[in-house]
């Protein structure tokens, strides 16, 4: 994994099949924290459906070693759930897997045609 280089340090993910009304977005930011002494880097991540309110989750990684299992494992999950990359910050780590993400256009809220959203 390469060095996490100053901000933008992000990635969205996008799983749209009107057929099964699927529309989910995930997205994965990777910031510093001068605040917690343990824990330096913070992960975030958001998911849930394009347009709704998203969830949240916090992980608190104590080296860029953790981080990259942590991305491992989360974007090996997002690969098998049919996800495919939307955009990805310069700063972003150089995940292998990320290689296997098919490249997709960011579906906006107002091009939802399911049941007039």
């Amino acid at each position: 994994m390469s060095r996490i280089l100053s901000p933008p340090a992000y990635l969205h993910l996008q799983s749209v099949a009107p057929v099964h009304n699927r529309y989910r977005l995930y997205t994965i930011r990777i910031e510093t924290s001068n605040s917690l002494a343990g824990a330096p880097l913070i992960v975030t991540c958001a998911w849930g459906r394009i347009g709704q309110q998203l969830q949240r989750r916090v992980y608190q990684c104590e080296s860029l070693e953790t981080i990259e299992k942590l991305l491992l494992r989360l974007l090996r999950v997002r690969l098998r759930h049919g996800y495919g990359l939307v955009e990805r910050g310069e700063g972003f780590p150089d995940v292998e897997v990320l290689a296997e993400f098919p490249v997709v256009e960011r579906m906006r809220v107002g091009q939802l045609q399911l049941f007039g959203e």
